[in-house]
């Protein structure tokens, strides 16, 4: 699990933190596809009651449609999100 903080256009500082997913699985089914684990991403602010979810699938790219309590974050502020996630695993060894 990661943590980290990005800061928005409007100087405010949001935290993110990030892990694997994996679907629900019955007890008898459970062998675990390549597909079925990602990465999540929940990003919040301490002052504001906003907080975002984002999937990335195991091909590292962003989930295009909403599942399971997380979205696709299609509007201006979650695109933004996203970018500087990016950004910030770029430049960073550790993830």
């Amino acid at each position: 699990m990661a943590q980290f903080t990005i800061q928005l256009p409007d100087n405010s500082k949001w935290e993110v933190r990030s892990g694997r997913v994996s679907k629900k699985r019955l007890w008898f089914f459970h062998r675990k596809k390549a597909a079925d684990v990602r990465i999540g991403y929940i990003v919040f602010n301490k002052s504001s009651s906003r907080q975002y979810r984002f999937l990335r699938t195991s091909d590292g790219n962003w989930m295009s449609e909403s599942e399971a309590g997380f979205e696709a974050g299609k509007d201006e502020i979650s695109i933004f999100i996203k970018r500087q996630i990016d950004k910030y695993e770029k430049r960073s060894p550790f993830i």
